[in-house]
């Protein structure tokens, strides 16, 4: 179930909960986002007998 409220960042914009702000906001990388190179994940698939 989702929310009243959906907010999606965009660009460098990065969206962080105010009581850990600290210590996100110290983080050289984040994920999640909506960009191509994050969108395109490999997918490993086999079929086993």
């Amino acid at each position: 179930r989702m929310g009243e409220v959906i907010a999606i960042a965009q660009g460098g914009v990065v969206l962080i909960e105010q009581s850990r702000e600290d210590k996100e906001g110290a983080m050289v990388g984040h994920h999640g986002g909506n960009s191509e190179i994050e969108s395109n994940v490999p997918l490993l698939t086999t079929t086993l007998n």
